[in-house]
This record gives C-alpha cells, sequence and structure tokens, in this order.
C-alpha cells in the first residue's frame, strides 16, 4: 500500500481519521472513529479493519486503493452501471454505490462519496479492459 496516499488525509494532529470495520480489533469498537498514523492507517486498510473517513465522517473512496480491498470484486463486476448514471436520481446513484461497496440499505452514503466509488469502478473497468476512462 502507498503509504504517501495516507499522507494526504492527515488532519491537523498528523492522524488520519479512521472507521473501525473489524468486530475483533480492541479497544475499538465497530463504526468507532479513530486517529491512525499514516502508515499505520495504510496497513489497517490493507487488513480491512478501517476505512478512512472525510470531515463529515463519511467513509473515504479513495481511488488509489487496490480494488480488490474490501470488495468481492466478482460481485462488484456484476453491478450495472448504466451510461447515463450521471443523470439518473441521487438515489438511484446512491443504490449503484451502495451495491459497489458492498453495504446495506440502511449504510448512508453521502453523494460526493457515492459519485468517487461509481467513478473509480468506471476506471477500473476501463483499465481491465485496456480502456482510459
Amino acid at each position: 500500500m502507498d503509504v504517501q496516499a495516507f499522507e494526504h488525509l492527515v488532519n491537523p494532529l498528523g492522524l488520519v481519521p479512521m472507521v473501525i470495520e473489524d468486530d475483533n480489533f480492541a479497544p475499538y469498537q465497530r463504526g468507532q472513529v479513530a486517529g491512525f498514523p499514516p502508515e499505520e492507517a495504510a496497513r489497517l486498510f490493507e487488513r480491512q479493519s478501517a476505512v478512512p473517513v472525510g470531515e463529515n465522517g463519511a467513509p473515504v473512496i479513495p481511488a488509489w486503493a487496490p480494488q480488490d480491498v474490501g470488495l468481492n470484486q466478482s460481485a462488484v463486476s456484476n453491478v450495472e452501471i448504466p451510461d447515463n448514471w450521471r443523470d439518473l436520481h441521487h438515489l438511484q446513484q446512491i443504490r449503484i454505490a451502495k451495491d459497489l461497496l458492498g453495504l446495506t440499505q440502511g449504510d448512508r452514503v453521502p453523494m460526493d462519496v457515492a459519485q468517487q466509488a461509481i467513478e473509480a469502478e468506471l476506471n477500473r473497468r476501463g483499465a481491465a479492459n485496456g480502456n482510459q476512462v
């Protein structure tokens, strides 16, 4: 994992805010937000124990992240993304992003995060097919 990418996410304290995704990561609890130095943040992200979050507390969808981290790639590849996805109602865009991210109906995804997730997946698909998106 590229630690430099996490260095761009540090807060004024020099820590990367991360939401804990692992049920067995004492002393933290799933859903709790904690700050970690960039190297530790990268390691936790690789282990799928935590995900970086933005200022609003929503998970950051890093376009630089390996596409297999935290995602079932075969399930993601089956998610249909229409060519006119930007013209869809915002709730339809969020539903596509939730499917891509493996989230449930009750999970909250801000619109900007949803669009980032869709764009990242389209870029991944384009790269996998040898296309530039």
